[in-house]
């Protein structure tokens, strides 16, 4: 059992989703590792000032299983196309409830998703603005939606709708890329 150096709860309620996960590779397997260590090792893993080696971030991978396609952000800092997501706010809840507000807020869906995590991934963040480098510890969870809902960003980003074709001709993050696997050995595109 993983003693915890913090009074949030919501580190706590962590655990449960690590120890119900099932990596699918090594990089999986040495990223839920790390993620094991920094929610044991440090006293705020959800706080972005907690930048060595870093915290706890949530997204949603969006499928439409019906049109083959998931929905992704091109993210105006890496200038990359990801799934939507960011930090954890004090506000949050849980890292699920992180991962739907912004959904919400990155596309203008309010969507549903199970308390299970979908994919983990830690990924290096470049120094900017007074912050410094550091680590990004991403919790992922699925969402299942019908069709190809219209997206509003209320942060003006731009999205696209990806079929598994396209994704394999323009998108380069190599996470994306195992969750579009993963995906689709479960069906979904």
């Amino acid at each position: 059992m993983l003693r915890l150096r913090t009074t949030d709860p919501r580190p706590q309620n962590l655990l449960p989703l690590f120890d119900a996960f099932r990596p699918t590779d090594d990089d999986e397997r040495k990223h839920l590792e790390q993620m094991l260590t920094l929610v044991s090792a440090t006293a705020d893993p959800m706080s972005r000032q907690q930048t060595d080696p870093g915290h706890f971030t949530a997204s949603a991978f969006i499928v439409s299983a019906d049109e083959r396609a998931t929905l992704l952000i091109h993210h105006p800092v890496l200038k990359l196309w990801l799934q939507p997501g960011g930090h954890i706010e004090a506000e949050d809840v849980s890292a699920r409830d992180s991962a739907l507000r912004e959904v919400r807020e990155e596309t203008g869906l309010v969507a549903d998703t199970q308390n299970a995590l979908f994919d983990v991934d830690v990924h290096p963040i470049p120094a900017r603005a007074g912050v410094p480098a550091h680590l990004h510890f991403d919790l992922r969870f699925l969402i299942l939606v019908d069709g190809l809902p219209t997206v509003r960003s209320t942060e003006h980003l731009s999205s696209d709708w990806f079929t598994y074709q396209r994704i394999h001709t323009e998108v380069t993050d190599r996470s994306v890329q195992r969750m579009v696997r993963k995906a689709q050995r479960a069906g979904y595109l």
